[in-house]
């Protein structure tokens, strides 16, 4: 992969999830690439979001807990950290994308798709409710 396509892809992913920018008022932080890949980080008042891809792994998608501001570091951090299928899944919803989709260079498709689905399912984290992650 060119790094002409990597960074098309990050794009991609960040077009559709600019609503936490344009729409919530969230801080976008600068996107990092490294080991091949890329992470997009977004930070609210109480709660960040991270996108990333990276070679032989999924498009990943996570709603972090802050604190005061900030993504945790060290032991905090893998605690205050929830993957959105496991939001999607306590909200009963079923994944429509298989795995394998994820695996290959975001697309506008799947970046849609999840984007969505963070927007639909974890609402009330986005807009700082933080009463149904674990303490």
């Amino acid at each position: 992969m060119t790094a002409q396509h990597l960074l098309a892809a990050a794009q991609t992913c960040d077009r559709a999830f600019g609503f936490l920018v344009g729409e919530l008022g969230y801080r976008r932080d600068p996107a990092r690439y490294e080991h091949g890949g890329f992470a997009l980080r977004y930070r609210g008042p109480v709660t960040g979001v991270v996108v990333a891809w990276y070679p032989r792994d999924t498009l990943k998608v996570w709603v972090v807990r802050l604190a005061g501001g900030e993504f945790p570091k060290g032991p905090d951090a893998g605690r205050n950290r929830f993957a959105l299928e496991d939001v999607e899944a306590l909200s009963g919803h079923a994944r429509r994308v298989g795995p394998w989709q994820l695996h290959v260079v975001p697309n506008d498709e799947t970046a849609r798709l999840l984007a969505g689905n963070l927007r639909r399912y974890a609402a009330d984290l986005l807009g700082g409710d933080l009463s149904r992650l674990p303490g």
